[in-house]
């Protein structure tokens, strides 16, 4: 059932409440699970999916829908799926992911037509960027904006991407490429992200558990790549 009429009778913070929810039983059939007020969770691994909402700022009624990827790091005791590693804005046009941040923000009368967007787009998006192998090439050879989109009324999605820009030298980007790589198998390049990453970590006191856990990962990484290079 769409999210008409009653989804946008409110202001502020509990205008958008209401319509995330009014989308509870579609994002069910599709896997997704209520993990807070205003969060959604399609867990898988490597990567997870998530769909939540940022409500109006102050004074305001629009109201910013984002769709979002985890990656599943094997040296976390305990991932709280938070960190939003790659996310895209809902918009009437489809659903765009944008290298810099441009957030999208909607307004009341956009709400039917973005949930027949996500009707029409969910799937496709999650499918691609579930995909380690599409991941790293993003964050290695990134464009400024991908955009997901229905081809016709009926038809299959379409993925278009945008001009190519240049890529952070970023510790958050060689983080992300050790876990992307050794989901795939590639321990070496794995290996050579995390000890960039451990480069900026060792000198941080404010990261929770670091830099123990890159540690163990450099390790588990050094005994993969010497065992794999023999």
């Amino acid at each position: 059932m769409g999210p008409r009429g009653r989804a946008w009778i409110r202001h502020n913070g509990e205008l958008f409440i209401l319509m995330i929810n009014s989308w509870k039983e579609y994002l069910k059939i599709n896997g997704f699970e209520k993990i807070g007020r205003r969060e959604y969770l399609c867990s898988s691994s490597p990567v997870a999916s998530l769909i939540y909402e940022t409500p109006p700022r102050v004074g305001g009624r629009d109201v910013r829908i984002n769709l979002a990827v985890e990656i599943y790091d094997p040296w976390i005791c305990k991932q709280a799926y938070h960190a939003m590693h790659l996310r895209g804005d809902l918009a009437p046009e489809g659903i765009f992911v944008h290298y810099h941040e441009t957030p999208r923000w909607l307004c009341p009368d956009e709400g039917d037509i973005v949930y027949e967007i996500l009707k029409q787009c969910l799937t496709a998006w999650v499918d691609y960027w579930s995909n380690p192998i599409h991941l790293i090439k993003y964050f290695e050879c990134p464009v400024d904006t991908v955009l997901t989109r229905q081809l016709g009324v009926g038809e299959a999605c379409e993925h278009l991407f945008g001009l190519p820009t240049k890529k952070r030298a970023s510790p958050q980007t060689d983080y992300l490429l050790s876990l992307l790589y050794y989901h795939t198998g590639n321990f070496k390049e794995a290996l050579a992200a995390a000890k960039r990453y451990f480069q900026f970590i060792a000198q941080m006191t404010s990261y929770a558990g670091e830099p123990e856990r890159t540690k163990r990962q450099i390790d588990k990484l050094s005994a993969k790549a010497s065992t794999f290079s023999t």
